[in-house]
Formats: C-alpha cells, sequence, structure tokens
C-alpha cells in the first residue's frame, strides 16, 4: 500500500504541490495573475480483505496559500534596506 502513496506524493510534488503535514494544496504565486483550485486533499489508503486496496480522498477547501520568497521576507524584514 505504501507504493501507491509514495508514487501519489512524488507526482503531486513535481506538479507544485505542497505538503502541510496530511494534507497537499496548490499554493500560489503573488506575483502571478493566476489563480489555482483552493481545495487541498487528503489520502488514506487502507487494505480491503485479502488483496484489494481501498483509497479515501478527502477533500477541503480552504484560503489561498502563497508560496513565500526571500524577497517576500527581505520586505518584512526590520532592517529592511539598513545594513
Amino acid at each position: 500500500m505504501n507504493v501507491w502513496f509514495f508514487f501519489l506524493v512524488r507526482y503531486l510534488l513535481s506538479k507544485g504541490f505542497a505538503r502541510l503535514n496530511k494534507w497537499f494544496v496548490l499554493p500560489i504565486n503573488d506575483h502571478s495573475d493566476v489563480k489555482v483550485p483552493n481545495f487541498s486533499f487528503n489520502f488514506n489508503f487502507f487494505l480491503h480483505g485479502d488483496n484489494k486496496v481501498c483509497a479515501s480522498v478527502d477533500v477541503q477547501r480552504h484560503r489561498y496559500i502563497y508560496n513565500i520568497t526571500s524577497k517576500d521576507l527581505e520586505k518584512t524584514s526590520p532592517l529592511n534596506g539598513k545594513k
């Protein structure tokens, strides 16, 4: 069962998703006009019987999540421009 989960994790991370604990979210870039769906996903796999792997998917809507860059952190620094 773990093989399915690792494959899924690797695929989602390669597509730009971020993992926050057990949730996968697609952050947006603050410098972009493109808005992505604000849904997060949680996957659970379990064994049913002797040889059937089942998946449970929990989908929740959330506020937009942004990527933070070093430039964003520099803007908020108390020493902004004071070296």
